[in-house]
């Protein structure tokens, strides 16, 4: 008898971990489609505001998202924060090497005002804020 509850025991735990591993797992997945939603957002509106305000091409938009993705790899704010803060650039210059000037500049402000994470309604407010809009 004490074999067979230990056996029940056992697997019911078992059963319990699988259940805690799939959550975790499941919760790790959501975070990840959150994560692309909002890099997929900061990309469109890149885009629109690059093509409506300098008639920018795909390949311009292109390379600032290159330009992005690069000083990802160089320091700590993410490329989706970064396109976000190039899109409020964007609406107040006419040049894309305006853009490219002033993402690495952009990166050291948001670090040194908000720290390692910084968030893309952040960089938005920064700006909202320096322009008072």
């Amino acid at each position: 008898m004490n074999g067979k509850l230990l056996n029940v025991n056992q697997a019911t735990e078992s059963i319990m971990n699988l259940t805690m591993s799939m959550q975790q797992i499941i919760g790790q997945a959501n975070e990840l489609t959150g994560c692309w939603e909002r890099q997929e957002e900061a990309e469109l509106k890149l885009d629109t505001v690059m093509k409506q305000r300098m008639t920018a091409s795909e390949a311009d938009t292109d390379s600032i998202k290159r330009l992005a993705s690069e000083q990802q790899k160089l320091g700590v704010v993410g490329d989706e924060v970064q396109l976000a803060g190039a899109q409020q650039i964007a609406t107040f210059v006419n040049q894309k090497s305006s853009i490219e000037q002033l993402i690495p500049v952009m990166n050291n402000l948001l670090v040194q005002r908000y720290g390692l994470n910084t968030t893309q309604e952040q960089v938005v407010n920064a700006f909202a804020k320096i322009l008072k809009i």
